[in-house]
């Protein structure tokens, strides 16, 4: 099992990757996701969810790119 913490520089904001020798998950990820599935790569693992805990509007987050690039299930509290 792995856990990385990204922090966005100036942004105050922290993402994290987490996963195991198959699957992946990112939690808050960024605009630019090619850091995550770089990562995911590197454990030998692929992107299977991005979890959101509750919206950030002041700055712009990567879900919708990372769903469209790996096919990863999107799942926000509540759901």
């Amino acid at each position: 099992m792995f856990i990385e913490r990204l922090v966005s520089e100036g942004l105050s904001h922290f993402s994290y990757t987490a996963g195991n020798e198959n699957e992946a998950f990112v939690v808050y990820p960024e605009r630019d996701v090619d850091k995550y599935i770089e990562i995911a790569k590197r454990n030998c693992c692929v992107i299977r969810f991005v979890i959101e805990k509750h919206r950030k509007e002041d700055y712009l987050v990567g879900s919708l790119e990372l769903e469209k690039l790996t096919g990863c299930k999107i799942i926000h509290s509540g759901d």
